[in-house]
């Protein structure tokens, strides 16, 4: 049998399609409805469209899309009777995938302008229509004329209010806010009640974060509360979403989640717009937290994530002597400079750690790096150490000048990572700074604390700073005040004057702060805790 030049096309056309499928992500998806009204679904945010040919505007929007991420998206058009699958790329081609033949609605049109038609001239029926009307006396004419114009006037009062109508049928309705509750079996931390001000299920295992200027949360969930038909549906139990809360428990949006995120969620800065953020093997995605399109970006081999403690971004350390940084839909990678150890990321920026000086080095890809060089505090000879370093503070371990051999010291300093200023100092024992290279991190920069291990710095608006070192004690979190655990793993608060107090056990641990709530997780619920009477 003879291949005939058609077919030979056609298998070409179709070998085509196929390879772009093949390296089009399956995510994001942009969700297209022709419904009446139509609108469009971007990162979990919907959209009226209110055009003329929503067909045009959903296209345009979608290839908009392909062009900042640098690649095709794939589309999701629901008609009244068909879902079509299509591929957008950012010179407006629409690919469709689905090749079926539809029983009803069009498949989305390119973005082309359809040409313009000459007008052709009136034909034989209207021409006898016009002679007809010609027999009439002209005051009957305008009569008519008056009577069709009212007539017509009714009518689109009639389908525009029809069409408001059916508009607020089927615009989406916000899911309700969780219900209220309260903790049973576990205590709050001091200072807050056992009530909830709402209670929402989140996947197992999920860690939520919250922005604290803002009180709005990102956590993993295992269902869709964006709308009320969302919440409504059952979902597979394997089903999860990224679901960014309202301070008061609503979901502002979810986006569907292909693969379990290895990382985050995390709030972030990503070149100055707040996002949400999480990676999984391959890719690292975020959107904005006031809702919009994602952003998906093709991670390095052997990237490895990490966040800015107190502020900052995400740090990407690659392998080879290099680390990365997010700007502008790509990963910038730098190299580390000769004697500097990663250190972190700030937005557009990376920062690195001189451990033998203590000086910290800002480098990006596009400039020359420059160099912060602190100066010792009173009685230190070199560094020992850097013990900790967020996006405005950093804190460093000195070896005394004159050392005692029998009980050997160290001096712990803070210092301003903008400007190299010191903030404060203390001179604690050897044993009690945490190694440099297991100690965490925690912090809230605009609270004005930072801690690592036993150490808590704290540089309050008014006051001048402070800096203890908090024997028997390793900070896990900072809210309304520093949690951690001290020896033997009881929980347990830091004080301002160097001391733990150890609270009962059950106690839980905030995962941040909302402000005017503490978030807290129990038995895969997050809560969200109401201050207790009288504080």
């Amino acid at each position: 049998m003879t291949t005939t030049p058609t077919s030979r096309t056609r298998s070409k056309k179709a070998a085509q399609v196929a390879e772009l499928e093949a390296s089009t992500p399956r995510w994001p998806e942009i969700a297209l409805t022709l419904t009446d009204p139509a609108s469009i679904t971007v990162s979990g945010v919907t959209t009226t469209l209110t055009g003329d040919d929503p067909q045009r505007e959903a296209v345009l929007l979608a290839a908009r899309h392909a062009s900042s991420n640098g690649r095709p998206i794939r589309m999701r058009v629901t008609t009244a009777g068909r879902v079509q699958r299509v591929i957008v790329t950012a010179d407006h081609r629409v690919v469709p995938l689905d090749t079926g033949p539809a029983r009803t609605g069009k498949p989305p049109a390119t973005a082309t302008a359809a040409p313009l038609k000459t007008p052709k001239a009136p034909s034989r029926p209207r021409r006898e229509f016009r002679r007809v009307v010609d027999r009439f006396p002209r005051p009957v004419r305008w009569a008519g004329l008056a009577l069709a114009v009212l007539t017509a006037a009714a009518l689109v009062v009639i389908v525009a209010h029809g069409r408001t109508a059916a508009a607020a049928d089927t615009e989406p309705v916000p899911a309700p806010a969780p219900p209220s509750g309260e903790l049973s079996t576990e205590l709050p931390p001091p200072g807050w009640s056992t009530r909830a001000g709402w209670v929402l299920p989140i996947a197992p295992g999920a860690v939520p974060v919250t922005d604290p200027a803002s009180g709005v949360t990102a956590v993993i969930t295992a269902e869709d509360r964006s709308t009320g038909q969302a919440a409504a549906q059952t979902v597979d139990p394997r089903d999860r979403w990224l679901s960014v809360l309202e301070p008061d428990g609503r979901t502002r949006y979810a986006v569907p989640l292909d693969d379990p995120p290895r990382f985050g969620p995390v709030i972030t800065d990503v070149d100055g717009t707040t996002v949400a953020l999480l990676a999984t093997a391959d890719h690292v995605r975020y959107w904005p937290l006031t809702g919009g399109p994602g952003t998906d970006i093709d991670l390095p081999t052997g990237a490895h994530p990490t966040a800015t403690a107190g502020g900052g971004s995400v740090l990407l350390t690659l392998p080879g002597d290099r680390v990365g940084y997010l700007h502008a839909g790509t990963v910038r990678v730098v190299p580390l400079l000769p004697r500097t150890d990663p250190g972190i990321a700030l937005d557009g920026t990376v920062v690195l750690t001189q451990p033998d000086t203590g000086a910290w080095w800002t480098v990006r890809a596009d400039a020359a790096p420059t160099s912060t060089r602190p100066a010792p505090p009173p009685g230190a000879a070199g560094v020992q150490a850097v013990l900790a370093i967020t996006a405005t503070r950093v804190i460093l371990a000195w070896t005394p000048a004159v050392p005692d051999p029998k009980t050997p010291t160290l001096i712990v300093a803070g210092y301003d990572r903008a400007t190299g200023q010191l903030l404060a100092a203390t001179t604690a024992p050897a044993a009690a700074a945490p190694h440099p290279t297991t100690g965490v991190v925690v912090g809230d920069d605009a609270a004005g604390v930072t801690a690592a291990g036993p150490i808590v710095l704290t540089t309050p608006a008014a006051g001048p700073p402070t800096l203890v070192v908090v024997r028997g004690f390793t900070a896990s979190a900072v809210a309304d005040r520093v949690y951690g655990t001290v020896t033997g793993g009881k929980p347990a608060v830091a004080a301002a004057d160097g001391t733990a107090t150890v609270l009962p056990d059950g106690t839980l641990t905030p995962t941040g702060t909302g402000g005017t709530f503490l978030p807290v997780v129990s038995q895969d619920r997050l809560y969200a805790l109401q201050p207790a009477a009288g504080t």
